[in-house]
């Protein structure tokens, strides 16, 4: 996976994205700032989702917080239920540790729906841990936190590898993988090293 800078192009293509039923509103309705979203995608180049931080990523009624960066994520409609959630997020997590840590900020800071049980548990499998609750006019969310350069799922915060994001960069080879017993591949390496760009 490969997180890259947002382009209008691809912003273009989110601003379609329909999600069904109580999912709609996840569905992007207002353009995302550019200055700090970023884009997914896998290694063949097709688009995962998106990634925000700062003011897109808060719901009505949270306010901002020193110190802290608010993340938010959304997977492509057509994306979801593939097993790829874990990867896709603690892709996007590892980019929001390297912006707080740039920024001399000391929390990661998430809002999801407490319906939205898939991506709670995904949040908790990179890091964040329950800290608080809100309603607002889009229902009752889970205020999920985590320290900035944090460990995830139990393990380092990701680090770049030879090119590779992993989770635990202890296990990582020399080819940017790492394994486990057996000589299986670790689903621990979860991102290719971004194209540097003018974003943070």
């Amino acid at each position: 996976m490969h997180v890259e800078p947002l382009d209008d192009r691809t912003a273009a293509v989110i601003g379609t994205w329909r999600y069904p039923g109580r999912f709609s509103t996840y569905s992007v309705t207002e353009p995302l700032s550019r200055e700090l979203a970023v884009v997914v995608r896998d290694d063949d180049g097709e688009l995962l989702g998106y990634g925000v931080l700062g003011a897109d990523a808060r719901v009505d009624g949270l306010d901002e917080a020193e110190d802290t960066v608010d993340v938010g994520w959304g997977m492509a409609p057509h994306r979801m239920n593939h097993g790829l959630g874990r990867a896709f997020a603690a892709a996007l997590t590892q980019h929001a540790n390297n912006y707080a840590l740039e920024q001399g900020r000391a929390l990661l800071r998430a809002v999801i729906l407490d319906w939205n049980e898939a991506s709670l548990r995904v949040a908790g499998a990179v890091g964040f841990e329950p800290s608080g609750e809100l309603t607002s006019l889009d229902g009752r969310f889970i205020v999920l936190t985590q320290p900035a350069g944090a460990l995830v799922a139990g393990r380092p915060a990701a680090e770049v590898v030879n090119g590779a994001v992993v989770l635990d960069a202890s296990a990582a080879s020399a080819d940017g993988t790492s394994s486990v017993a057996g000589g299986h591949a670790d689903p621990l390496v979860v991102a290719q090293e971004a194209p540097k760009g003018p974003t943070r």
